[in-house]
């Protein structure tokens, strides 16, 4: 418990941790089944339904060959998807939950309203930053890869950051806990090509700080990351990470893929920079804590770590980045913590009454957005259910129209025009019929 940090009262935090879990798993379940949901409800060895976890083993070894080696994020997408809806809303909504728990336990001090001030703040910054939300947090497939690779990955790093944040125990859940922790090292570092990357570098630098400091390395933190470089080695020794997810390694393919990762941060998250910015040089002139400053300068670096690789990838998705928005949400709230410390604590509800005005816009319109997608859904499941009682093999459908970041379809790729196009023929095979159109753009768009 005094590794923890738990707060005295815990009713508050209890209230908000309950809200949060409903909120994401309203929020999942009216994120409809999009694109990769249907590809992976068949199995990668031979096209059948996925009915068993055998049948999620078969398709695994051929995913590994022939897509990528990302062996954890596509069992729990097999999983889930050969399940009912509903089992996947929770175990999102508690992923999620741990996601933003993990990050109340580093947050220093011990001042609760504070510490629940600046949570409040995290999910405001989190909701308002995160490019393509809704692929992240609510999309099934998308969650899988990138929500609970954050998960695993920042439980990861938790120990470390709170080893050099506030001196705790390397291990303190004794031989058990070690092992379990191990377990999780191997998980975390092959779950992720550039988010596990970013997490090595992360966790190696803490190491180095550490015996900067102590002049002496915790052991069992130095073998849980040879465990976690070890699963990194494991992921990106699949075939499939070297035949085609690279592009030429030309000066000039690398240049513009560099520009890409710099386009796109900033396109998505230039205010998070900014205030990052205002926090730490706010941090150096009020001469704070070092490891407060140092953590947040490694957070920030691991941040540009996690999407280094894609410097020499064909494709960089914006999905790549929750690592890099989230990281950067975590420095700037321990460093308004910090500031707390410093005689800012005053200043700290109104930081959260303007983070909350902002919040309030963009979350009615992220709602209106995710209603508005799943009554597309609804209606185009009873056009299917109804094509298939007439016995019609073809169909004809609309694709999905969503505005905002925050609906699962924003930006992805839903049916077109041409049946046999990715993924217009897995919809198809899922349905049980032949051929799937979408009706064209200009037919839909005028309400024809």
């Amino acid at each position: 418990m005094k590794y923890l940090n738990l707060p005295q009262n815990r009713k508050p935090l209890v209230w908000a941790c309950v809200m949060l879990f409903f909120l994401f798993f309203t929020l999942s379940f009216l994120t409809p089944m999009l694109a990769d949901d249907y590809s992976y409800s068949f199995s990668y060895a031979d096209r059948s339904r996925i009915n068993s976890i055998s049948d999620i083993i078969s398709s695994l070894a051929a995913h590994r060959v022939d897509m990528n080696g990302r062996m954890a994020a596509h069992f729990f997408a097999h999983l889930f998807l050969m399940q009912p809806k509903i089992v996947f809303c929770l175990a999102n909504s508690l992923i999620v939950l741990g996601i933003f728990y993990l990050i109340y336990l580093t947050l220093p001090g011990t001042d609760d309203r504070q510490k629940f001030i600046v949570m409040l703040m995290v999910f405001f910054l989190v909701w308002l930053y995160t490019p393509v939300f809704g692929q992240v947090f609510l999309w099934l497939d998308g969650a899988c890869n990138y929500a609970w690779a954050f998960f695993f990955i920042y439980a990861f790093i938790f120990p470390y950051c709170r080893a050099y944040l506030f001196k705790c125990s390397a291990s303190p859940f004794g031989k058990l806990g070690k092992f379990f922790f191990l377990l999780l090292a191997f998980l975390a570092g092959s779950y992720s090509e550039g988010a596990s990357f970013g997490m090595l570098f992360i966790a190696f630098c803490f190491l180095l700080c550490l015996w900067h400091r102590d002049r002496k390395l915790p052991r069992f933190l130095v073998l849980a990351l040879i465990t976690a470089a070890l699963g990194y080695l494991y992921l990106m020794t699949a075939p499939s990470e070297w035949s085609g997810r690279t592009g030429s390694f030309s000066i000039e393919t690398i240049a513009k893929n560099i520009k890409r990762m710099i386009s796109a941060p900033q396109e998505t998250m230039m205010p998070l920079f900014s205030l990052y910015a205002v926090l730490l040089a706010a941090c150096v002139c009020f001469k704070r804590r070092r490891e407060i400053i140092v953590t947040s300068v490694i957070l920030f670096l691991g941040a540009w770590a996690s999407i280094v690789l894609f410097a020499v990838a064909i494709y960089f998705p914006w999905r790549s980045l929750l690592m890099m928005s989230m990281l950067l949400v975590i420095s700037c709230a321990l460093m308004v913590s910090e500031l707390c410390e410093a005689g800012f604590r005053p200043y700290l509800p109104m930081a959260a009454a303007l983070a909350g005005s902002l919040f309030i816009f963009q979350f009615a319109l992220g709602l209106g957005d995710i209603a508005n997608v799943y009554s597309q859904y609804i209606q185009r499941e009873a056009a299917i259910e109804t094509a298939i009682e007439n016995g019609e093999m073809q169909i004809w459908l609309q694709p999905y129209v969503a505005d905002t970041k925050y609906s699962g379809a924003y930006l992805l790729a839903d049916i077109y025009e041409d049946c046999w196009s990715w993924p217009n023929y897995d919809l198809a095979d899922y349905y049980g019929i032949n051929e799937v159109y979408a009706l064209p753009s200009e037919v839909w768009q005028h309400g024809e």
